[in-house]
């Protein structure tokens, strides 16, 4: 609607509104009532003072209640301190990081001016009946300025909150180190069969206590999401210090795959089944603290594991790194996994030396597959085409897809001065016999006449 051009209300000539277009009546309105009423509100004691945001002390991350005495994550909470005097409206300000929560309309942060204990906090709760729940302070009935629940939960881990106003700048951060349950700090996933081939039944899950000393109880220990298990009852109790448990689909099938004698926890609950796509997999500790949630896939970046008969294995377990990063898992050297065991080889020796005179270093020898004792060459497979009128070229190479100890790379260059794999990318991956597995790897477009220089270069993880 434009005010400007609005034509004069139509009225009687007895109503005081009967001589003014719509955007004149508005504006007399402004004049009359409105800022009158401001002027009237600024000056009464009990309203507030304008603030200014940037001129005032920031609110700090006072507490972060990440792992309640009672176990119940609901009782979780985060406590935001403001210490100016004023009261500070939150509309729409937000919690962003760990956990993520947008404060309602009408929000108020209480100052220091403000009568009472802990009135200059604002309780954020996961769950507000969970907050109210709790036996020891902060609790309900204390009269603290409650509110809540946000999304997710807080690590034992440790990670970084992050407060934003409502304009989406930066207000408070903070970052915790977390208290880990045994279970968080050794307990990890590092196998996954999820496309097994056939009828799909010879899936499975295992798990590995990375602990050079430490037992952990298994009782209570549960997927809940990807598949359903509980370890309650199971014939695996406890693990032992790189001990490992299966989980399976199907006990017959896995058994006809693999043989007996693996350490198989029982089979997944509720008829769920591992997605040959990829999904979402998340693991909890008996007080239903998150040990490990990642979503795998069967698509790039992610290692080509789906229909191919391989499984996703963790690479080098020992230092536990994040299952959430595709670049931490590779198939397994052998179709059908090696579930139950440890398929990966492990470098030894000098990675400088040319035991065998060859001019590929013994690193280099490792991550081929080949020896550092017998001469060879390194075999780079080269193809020029182009792709919607686009040249290209492509290198074969042959590898070990099992070096773990190693980071193979391909890079380029068209000075032999500066090198990088930036422009390289895999196009294809195909296993063979014993580990090995054939790559054909893409560099960048070039333009007629360009000249391209390719290397492979392996370097210790």
């Amino acid at each position: 609607l434009s005010l400007h051009d609005a034509l004069p209300i139509s009225l009687t000539t007895a109503s005081p509104l009967a001589s003014y277009t719509m955007s004149q009546e508005i504006q007399r309105q402004m004049d009359t009532y409105v800022i009158q009423r401001i002027n009237t509100i600024n000056a009464d004691s009990n309203v507030p003072p304008a603030y200014n945001l940037s001129t005032l002390t920031p609110l700090t991350f006072s507490t972060v209640e990440h792992s309640p005495s009672s176990g119940d994550q609901d009782q979780e909470f985060i406590a935001i301190t403001n210490p100016n005097s004023v009261s500070l409206d939150l509309s729409g300000w937000q919690i962003t990081g760990g956990v993520t929560y947008t404060f309602e309309p009408g929000t108020i942060i209480n100052g220091t001016a403000t009568a009472g204990a802990n009135a200059n906090k604002i309780y954020v709760a996961a769950s507000r009946n969970g907050f109210r729940t709790r036996t020891v302070s902060p609790k309900g009935g204390e009269s603290l300025n409650v509110t809540g629940g946000f999304q997710g939960h807080l690590s034992n881990l440790g990670e970084t909150l992050i407060l934003l106003d409502a304009a989406g700048t930066q207000r408070a951060t903070t970052t915790y180190s977390g208290t880990p349950t045994p279970h968080q700090q050794w307990l990890t996933v590092t196998e996954i069969m999820y496309n097994p081939g056939g009828d799909g039944l010879a899936e499975y899950i295992e798990l590995t206590n990375l602990s050079t000393t430490v037992t952990l109880g298994m009782t209570g220990v549960h997927f809940n999401t990807g598949v359903d298990f509980d370890f309650t009852g199971s014939p695996i109790t406890s693990l032992a210090p790189g001990g490992r448990a299966i989980i399976v689909r199907d006990l017959a099938a896995f058994t006809a795959a693999h043989g007996a004698g693996h350490p198989v926890a029982g089979i997944f609950a509720n008829a769920t089944a591992l997605n040959n796509g990829g999904e979402p997999v998340k693991l909890e500790d008996p007080l239903s603290n998150t040990v490990k949630e990642f979503a795998y896939s069967s698509l790039p970046p992610w290692p080509a594991a789906d229909g191919t008969g391989a499984s996703l294995v963790l690479l080098r377990p020992e230092t536990n790194p994040d299952p959430a990063l595709p670049e931490n898992w590779r198939a397994s050297a052998v179709a059908g996994g090696n579930p139950g065991t440890d398929d990966a080889l492990h470098f030894t020796g000098n990675p400088g030396d040319d035991g065998d005179r060859d001019g590929l270093a013994k690193l280099m020898e490792y991550s081929l597959g080949t020896s550092d004792s017998t001469a060879g060459s390194l075999n780079l497979q080269p193809r020029n085409g182009t792709d919607a009128g686009q040249p290209f070229l492509e290198i074969t190479v042959t590898r070990q897809l099992n070096a773990d100890d190693a980071v193979f790379l391909v890079e380029s260059s068209t000075n032999l001065g500066a090198w990088s794999s930036a422009g390289a990318t895999l196009r294809t991956s195909t296993p063979g016999a014993a580990g090995a597995v054939t790559e054909v790897w893409r560099l960048s477009a070039l333009a007629p006449g360009d000249r391209l220089y390719v290397r492979c270069r392996s370097t210790l993880r």
